[in-house]
């Protein structure tokens, strides 16, 4: 991959700073969205060019984007996605400086959304407009994935993928903040609520009622058992669980008749989330048999799979070689929370790395701030990528 192939005044960082300053300044945080917003000015930077953009409106507020440039072959397309929104900015006389004006010192940019994504947006958009300048059509097609409602719901990814429009997608780049690292590996999830129930009585006399509360601490004892810890991932640790919402009772002195807790669980690649579920259900009937007339039930909020990637894949490969190509050799780490990936890559099935400017312990934070140098760095890795793989 010849250096010379590259427009370097696209990856200059003042290009950088300029374009992430109107991304984190326009607000998509959630729980609002308003991607619609974002993938109007996405759109209107590609008139009159090969790319093809295709908005699939969610409703008038939020909105998801697909930039396609096509290629000479029908199949075989590569996809770089990423996500338009934020998370809320909390209080925001906890940030040093307002949480939705872009506020840079030095090689650092400080707002919502810096790091987690607009800085990985921003890599992408500028990957986008060198492919653009390049005269060669692409011999496969490359599609720029934007997705709305990914902190939440997936509400963006999901609509994606039954569009139809990622049919032709062969490999994936999640652009999440990676640091100097390629991602091979990310946390599965599986949320669950249990609710019990049981029948009140004055707390004065609580053999005369059934105690939710009481049903949901044996919930919790009884689960600790369920996940195996000598299981572990080189790049992920081993499964966690952690009770994230308890909550049950109405006055002191009576017995709660309802009661609900949340759990949240992460896994490893070689977990089963039937498995898990199954054992919960099995822990539900014992409590329920030893409490009668208690009552459990479980439901799933979220089932999000664990993936994993072998680091000899000629996609990790290929990224590596571009990364070393462009002075930055990246280092190999696995996430712990889950992306788009999570419903992109069990439905379209197909090989994903996460790579992305930023460093992910500064997603979701208030200050959250991101180097715009690695901004430009990714950008320059995103074209090498596209231009080894794809011209």
């Amino acid at each position: 991959m010849p250096e010379e192939r590259f427009s370097s005044g696209s990856f200059d960082l003042a290009a950088c700073a300029s374009l992430l300053t109107l991304l984190v300044e326009i607000d998509t945080c959630q729980p609002d969205g308003n991607e619609a917003h974002l993938v109007d000015f996405i759109e209107a930077r590609y008139p009159n060019t090969r790319a093809i953009c295709t908005r699939i409106d969610h409703s008038p507020a939020r909105a998801s984007l697909v930039v396609k440039v096509p290629g000479s072959k029908p199949s075989g397309a590569l996809a770089l996605a990423g996500h338009l929104d934020t998370v809320a900015c909390g209080d925001a006389s906890a940030w040093l400086s307002p949480p939705l004006t872009a506020s840079i010192k030095g090689d650092t940019l400080g707002a919502r959304g810096a790091a987690d994504m607009k800085g990985g947006l921003a890599a992408m958009l500028l990957a986008l407009d060198n492919l653009l300048n390049e005269p060669d059509t692409p011999r496969r097609e490359v599609l720029f994935c934007f997705t709305a409602d990914e902190e939440k719901d997936g509400l963006g990814a999901r609509a994606l993928i039954q569009s139809g429009l990622l049919a032709d997608v062969s490999e994936l780049i999640i652009c999440e903040p990676s640091g100097a690292c390629i991602g091979l590996a990310e946390k599965g999830a599986l949320w669950v609520r249990i609710n019990a129930t049981g029948s009140a009585c004055h707390a004065s006399r609580p053999e005369l009622g059934a105690n939710a509360l009481d049903g949901l601490l044996a919930f919790v004892e009884k689960s600790r058992t369920i996940l195996d810890n000598m299981q572990s991932h080189p790049l992920l640790g081993q499964n966690t669980q952690c009770v994230t919402n308890l909550h049950g009772g109405i006055m002191t002195n009576i017995v709660p008749a309802s009661a609900f807790l949340e759990l949240d669980i992460r896994t490893l690649p070689v977990t089963s989330h039937v498995e898990i579920v199954e054992k919960l259900e099995n822990i539900c009937a014992e409590i329920e048999k030893e409490m009668a007339p208690l009552a459990l039930d479980l439901e799933v909020l979220n089932d999000r799979p664990a993936l994993g990637m072998d680091e000899s894949h000629p996609l990790v490969r290929a990224v590596q070689t571009c990364a070393q190509k462009c002075g930055l050799p990246l280092g190999k780490k696995g996430l712990f929370f889950y992306t788009d990936a999570s419903q992109f890559v069990p439905a379209l099935n197909v090989p994903f790395v996460i790579l992305g400017p930023g460093d992910d312990s500064q997603a979701h934070k208030s200050d959250e701030s991101i180097s715009l140098a690695s901004v430009a760095h990714f950008a320059q890795i995103y074209a090498a990528l596209i231009t080894d793989t794809c011209l």
